[in-house]
């Protein structure tokens, strides 16, 4: 029995260039981005994967810069209790949040929690829901590099739900998970390696002989924290000294 295909006339190769040049934005030119651009990337999210077809995501296109300002000032004034507990030589190099001014359009994020129901309880139904909406994310970062666009994926923290669940008016059992910022970018970066296939590919089972002993992630991780505090000192990412992205 010969295979079924994908009708499809993109390839392999196509879908490999954009996810290898595919990097994280946070300078952004002040320019408008056309609305059939969001609105590719609004596609991309839709067809995303998710447990049981449940497609848990609801999406909302922020463009008005009163609340991309109200939206940045929630970041950085709240950004300050993650830089108090994680500051220090070693401490993570915090991106200064003022690109949210800037970049011109975003996709807020948000989850109906209800779905979870929908998954079977044999498994962990909050991380198949998670996983959902991390595949929609996924999806539409890849959409905004397709088109030349710059986007970074801006993560959630406690601290900020109540704050944004207000400004988004967002209802009883939903949930942000992620926001998207999407504009072009003022900053071209170099494609970045990946760690190979031969270190963490195992087969049938995992190869212990490669297991990474907790002293190699402590240095691996301090080295990728050093790496990326270099980035963002060469391309302007990084405030000089802490005060909370200002």
């Amino acid at each position: 029995m010969s295979p079924i295909q994908l009708d499809t006339d993109a390839t392999i190769d196509d879908l490999l260039d954009i996810m290898r040049k595919r990097r994280s934005c946070r300078r952004y030119l002040d320019e408008p981005v056309d609305d059939a651009l969001i609105q590719n990337i609004l596609e991309a999210g839709r067809w995303a994967p998710s447990g049981c077809s449940s497609e848990p995501w609801e999406l909302i296109v922020v463009r008005d810069e009163a609340i991309r300002n109200e939206l940045a000032d929630v970041y950085v004034d709240l950004r300050k209790y993650s830089e108090d507990a994680d500051t220090g030589p070693d401490g993570f190099p915090f991106p200064d949040m003022n690109y949210i001014r800037v970049a011109p359009a975003f996709v807020v994020v948000v989850g109906d929690r209800r779905l979870n129901r929908t998954y079977p309880q044999l498994f962990y139904r909050y991380d198949i829901y998670q996983q959902s909406m991390a595949s929609c994310m996924q999806n539409m970062f890849l959409a905004a590099a397709a088109q030349g666009l710059g986007a970074t994926w801006i993560s959630m923290g406690n601290k900020m739900e109540d704050p944004l669940n207000k400004m988004f008016d967002i209802p009883e059992g939903y949930r942000i998970e992620f926001l998207l910022a999407v504009g072009w970018p003022d900053l071209k970066r170099e494609v970045r390696d990946r760690r190979p296939l031969s270190e963490l590919v195992h087969h049938e089972r995992f190869d212990h002989a490669r297991a990474r002993s907790d002293e190699s992630i402590s240095g691996y991780v301090a080295g990728l924290r050093s790496r990326r505090r270099n980035d963002r000192e060469l391309s302007g990412e990084t405030p000089t000294s802490l005060g909370h992205g200002t």
